[in-house]
C-alpha cells in the first residue's frame, strides 16, 4: 500500500510518501515516489503508486 500526503504551508506545499517499492513477483526495495519535473518559471511534483518503470516515462527527477 502506497501512503502520499500532501499539506499546504505558509510557504509552499509540502508533499511526503513512504518508500517501499513493490515489483512485480514481490520484490521488495526502498526508493523515491516523489518526481519532479522543472522549468524556468515553473515546477511540478508527482507522487506516485504502482510501477516505479511506468513512473520513468512521465520523467522528470527524483532528486531536488
Amino acid at each position: 500500500m502506497t501512503i502520499a500526503l500532501g499539506f499546504k504551508s505558509h510557504d509552499g506545499i509540502v508533499l511526503c510518501t513512504d518508500s517501499q517499492i513493490t515489483k512485480e513477483g514481490g520484490l521488495k526495495f526502498e526508493g523515491q515516489k516523489i518526481r519532479f519535473i522543472l522549468s524556468d518559471r515553473w515546477a511540478v511534483a508527482l507522487a506516485f503508486a504502482g510501477s516505479a518503470d511506468l513512473m520513468q516515462l512521465v520523467g522528470g527527477r527524483d532528486d531536488m
